[in-house]
């Protein structure tokens, strides 16, 4: 047990015994012959570099606990956020970038602003002991959101059927506001899935991970209860938001005023 928090502390032996639950993917991949497993080493190996890199910046955060140097982590979490967002797009769109990145930036600051100013209000305000997980867990669920909106609706736009269908829905005198409302409905819907999914069974089917993390910490189960509440709505809000934003950006960028395509986009 760890002396500050009671929670269990994991030995080097207890590790090692951990990473041979890795062999069980490796084997069915080695059986069914997917070709996987040296997809599989490298997440790995990219996991513990990853993790271990971040535990070094998050002591030295944590350690100053300055609103500047926060601040500067935020960004760079924000700009690896986009960057993993447009490198999982199968068409490459131009000028996309600085769209996701605005999407997901306002969409994110709006929640936590809200979070930190109304809801928690901490002191200090900008302590990265709160703001960097809290931030961090809103931040990989928009990405994921935003990823599976824009994926949809470069699917509707760009592959023959679902050009095919805007097209036909402006033949029919459709107005092409009301078009692109229809596909972002369906972009939001994708978007929010496994959102809802997970906001519906927590606590029946899992306990997520920040209620884990400060139970293991030591905190009340009252008190991890509350956080998880905020968190979940507090993605659920940001999730909406950027994935809205960022799928109707995309569309602005593919689709003129009147509901036909840019040409060099087309």
């Amino acid at each position: 047990m760890s002396p500050e928090s009671g929670a269990p502390t994991l030995s080097w032996l207890g590790m090692g015994l951990a990473f041979l639950l890795a062999l069980v993917p490796l084997v069915l991949f080695r059986v069914l012959r997917l070709g996987l497993s040296r997809q599989l080493l490298i997440a790995l190996a990219r996991m513990v570099l990853q993790l271990g890199s971040l535990g070094l910046v998050l002591e030295f955060l944590f350690r100053q606990d300055h609103w500047s140097l926060t601040l500067l982590w935020l960004l760079v979490m924000q700009a690896a956020a986009a960057h993993t967002v447009l490198s999982r797009l199968p068409v490459r769109v131009p000028g996309l970038a600085p769209l996701v990145g605005g999407a997901l930036a306002l969409a994110s600051s709006t929640v936590l602003a809200w979070c930190l100013l109304l809801v928690v209000r901490p002191e200090p305000l900008l302590g990265a002991r709160l703001l960097i997980p809290l931030a961090g867990m809103i931040l990989g669920n928009s990405m994921n959101g935003i990823t599976l909106a824009l994926e949809r609706h470069l699917a509707q736009l760009t592959e023959p059927a679902g050009r095919r269908e805007w097209e036909t829905l402006l033949g029919l005198g459709a107005e092409p506001r009301v078009a692109r409302n229809r596909l972002l409905g369906r972009d939001l819907r994708v978007a929010l899935l496994p959102t809802l999914n997970t906001t519906a069974t927590i606590g029946l089917v899992s306990i997520p991970g920040m209620m884990t993390g400060q139970i293991l910490g030591g905190s009340p189960p009252a008190t991890a209860i509350l956080y998880q509440i905020l968190i979940m709505l507090a993605i659920l809000a940001s999730v909406s938001l950027s994935a809205w934003g960022a799928a109707r950006l995309l569309h602005w960028r593919l689709v003129d005023a009147d509901g036909l395509h840019r040409r060099s986009q087309a």
